[in-house]
């Protein structure tokens, strides 16, 4: 039987490379993964999937899938998914408290020239104003009372 690296003694074959058991490094160099494309990811993430909670069967996003199993986990006790929950629950709180700090600066400048508030802003200020409840709806401007709708 042929040996498939000749050792000349001191780990090396006979060219001067290392062998693969004595090099120290058993498993050679590892293969290089490539970087995940995020477009790619995002795609991933809106793919649906059919998942069953609690005997019913229910069709979800896999982003949604995951944000379940972290809820799951750290209602069954994880510390790690707590502690994770937790911040990111506080940073979100923060990010809120922020967007509502400049509102009104927003809502003056929405009442005054529309065009030069960005669309992003318009969609944010809505979606505050409707997890306000529904008396806080529509998004309110200082003068005269009128309502600015988009």
């Amino acid at each position: 039987m042929a040996k498939k690296h000749s050792d000349r003694g001191d780990g090396r074959d006979a060219k001067g490379r290392w062998t693969k058991d004595t090099s120290g490094n058993l498993k050679g160099r590892p293969t290089s993964v490539p970087d995940l494309d995020m477009a790619d990811l995002i795609n991933f993430s809106r793919f649906p999937t059919e998942i069953t909670i609690s005997g019913e069967k229910q069709l979800m996003t896999r982003h949604e899938i995951v944000w379940f199993k972290v809820f799951e986990s750290a209602l069954k006790g994880r510390i790690t998914a707590q502690k994770y929950l937790i911040e990111k629950i506080e940073q979100a709180q923060m990010s809120r408290e922020y967007l509502e700090f400049y509102l009104d600066k927003w809502a003056d400048r929405l009442s005054d020239d529309p065009a030069s508030v960005p669309r992003e802003v318009v969609f944010m200020m809505e979606t505050i104003m409707a997890s306000r409840g529904p008396r806080y709806s529509k998004i309110r401007t200082r003068k005269g009372g009128k309502q600015k709708r988009s």
